[in-house]
């Protein structure tokens, strides 16, 4: 949780950004105080800034104030925010009004499951409320089709994260998160993740997978993020492949938790074609809908032929005004240059990155990421924790600090966002390093 102390930060106004108050703004102190007493300290995890709107890749306070989003609202709005086709499906459904329907047939749950067949390829479609809820289910389906074959472990990698709920943090790897989970399961473990550093030192993922099922519980699937939301590390392609073809020769599912990746992030509509793999199980959720409440698991006849009536249903699964903004989500895709735009801007975006690092490169030791979600790693958390500061203070909002040591800048802006305001986020960013590094004891 921040201090909700304002502080003078010096005026900011380009196309794309403007600061004119204190920050945080005076005026908003009340509202933030009353939300912090009123919400767990958990919830409150990012920079104390009062939404009234946003737009695009922008985000509006009450008080004049203009951020650039390098957040998509933590990774959900991609197409950007306040999409006015996922809007105007929202309203069109409301109006009628329908808000809920639970799992009666609807127009809406008709369409887009047709949809999600002919466009993403999937024979089913379950759909839920949020990423964790995908994983849970897709943990489940997993589970059910080992217990038939004798196969009981549910294999993640250190530092993944798949959402907060108990099965979906116990598949995590995240060790600070587990605390009070239960600490003897044989259904959860962890290998190291496949990334590009680790595989080139020589590390094969094969080795204890099989180490693991000649131990004996065998196991039931594999669960991989195309990329760490946690690190921003990215999967080697070919050992993905590998552990694919592991699971195929030992009657594991591969599961790929896409929350983060899917929906265009990577460039690709989903993180596995990128990675070049044909997943099981598919977890959907975050951009799916461009920030309205709803997730998907897809998967095949086969891993869900054997669950009775009811087993896999959810209160809000095929929420109409989900399924509204999910159908108008897929129809951009499909009727739009976004995946161009991403290749684009990724490539604008880690060249900026790369050229920072360098000039910064005693405080900065890597730079990280695929498509439109790329970080700086910093060698000091304490300057990292500053500059992450210093960007919101110069209308550049991004997430607070993440990783091990919280020494990672993630940026995950909008698909849609533009080269100018690309141009204009680097600039806020460099300023912000130099300004950190110049106060605390100069670059060499």
């Amino acid at each position: 949780m921040f201090e909700l102390i304002p502080e003078d930060v010096p005026k900011v106004l380009t196309e794309f950004r403007r600061i004119g108050t204190r920050l945080p703004v005076p005026e908003s102190v009340a509202v933030l105080s009353e939300i912090f007493r009123n919400e767990p300290p958990s919830v409150l995890t990012q920079f104390p800034t009062v939404w009234t709107r946003a737009s695009g890749s922008q985000i509006f306070d009450p008080y004049g104030n203009i951020w650039l989003d390098w957040t998509s609202g933590v990774i959900a709005a991609n197409l950007g925010h306040g999409s006015e086709a996922v809007g105007a499906a929202i309203i069109e459904v409301a109006s009628r009004p329908l808000l809920h329907s639970y799992v009666y047939p609807t127009l809406e749950r008709a369409a887009y499951l047709n949809m999600v067949k002919e466009v993403l390829g999937y024979e089913k479609a379950l759909l839920l409320t949020t990423g964790s809820e995908a994983v849970e289910a897709a943990i489940k389906i997993a589970l059910r089709n080992g217990a038939s074959r004798g196969k009981e472990k549910i294999v993640s990698f250190d530092y993944a994260f798949h959402g907060r709920t108990m099965g979906a943090q116990s598949a995590g790897g995240i060790a600070a998160q587990q605390t009070w989970l239960p600490q003897n399961s044989r259904t959860f473990t962890r290998i190291p993740f496949p990334a590009r550093d680790s595989v080139a030192d020589g590390f094969d993922p094969v080795e204890p997978l099989s180490k693991l099922e000649e131990e004996g519980g065998g196991v039931a699937a594999v669960l991989i993020e195309p990329y760490q939301g946690s690190s921003l590390k990215v999967a080697d392609k070919a050992a993905v492949a590998n552990i694919e073809k592991w699971c195929r020769a030992h009657n594991a599912l591969l599961i790929c938790d896409e929350v983060q990746a899917g929906f265009g992030r990577t460039g690709r509509m989903f993180g596995y074609e990128y990675l070049n793999i044909e997943p099981d199980l598919v977890c959907c959720g975050k951009g799916i809908s461009n920030g309205f409440p709803m997730a998907m698991v897809l998967c095949s006849n086969e891993v869900v032929r054997n669950f009775n009536l009811g087993e896999l249903s959810s209160t809000h699964s095929g929420n109409p005004l989900g399924l509204a903004a999910a159908t108008a989500v897929l129809n951009a895709f499909t009727n739009s240059n976004i995946l161009a735009n991403v290749t684009a801007r990724s490539a604008q975006l880690l060249e900026g990155l790369h050229a920072i690092s360098a000039e910064f490169h005693p405080h900065i030791e890597d730079v990280r990421g695929v498509g439109l979600a790329a970080g700086l790693v910093f060698k000091d958390p304490r300057i990292c924790a500053l500059v992450a500061k210093r960007s919101w203070q110069s209308g550049l909002l991004v997430f607070a600090p993440i990783g091990r040591e919280k020494t990672i800048l993630k940026f995950t802006p909008p698909l849609s966002i533009s080269a100018e305001q690309i141009a204009d986020g680097l600039l806020a960013l460099h300023g912000a390093v130099s300004t950190v590094v110049e106060t605390i004891g100069g670059h060499e």
